[in-house]
């Protein structure tokens, strides 16, 4: 039979189709940072209701963020963006999924 895909990997498979046929090289689709590029981080994106950058850095560190950089708040607080090294943004998703966030925030990888 045909095991169908889950949203995320049939949204994966779909880039690098589209990727090979732009012609694109492997290693620009290296996943990196919305922010700053770099390969070696991720960047998070929380969304809720009146963001602060404390408050944000104190629910990341709490899920085992470690130490971060610049939190920047968009959107009149309703989201914030920051970089992660990539192992420690998989210890936060991680953690999410076992410990969650404040009530009614969000959290994703966007880079």
């Amino acid at each position: 039979g045909v095991d169908a895909l889950d949203d995320a990997a049939a949204k994966a498979l779909l880039a690098r189709a589209l990727a090979r046929l732009a012609g694109l090289d492997a290693a620009m689709l290296t996943p990196r940072s919305a922010l700053s590029g770099k390969a070696a981080d991720r960047t998070l994106r929380v969304s809720g209701d009146a963001l602060t950058p404390g408050a944000v850095v104190k629910a990341l560190k709490g899920l085992g963020a470690g130490k971060l950089g610049r939190v920047t708040v968009s959107d009149g607080g309703a989201a914030a963006l920051v970089d992660v090294p990539a192992k420690r943004a998989d210890r936060v998703l991680a953690a999410v999924a076992d410990e969650g966030l404040p009530a009614g925030w969000g959290l994703e990888v966007v880079g």
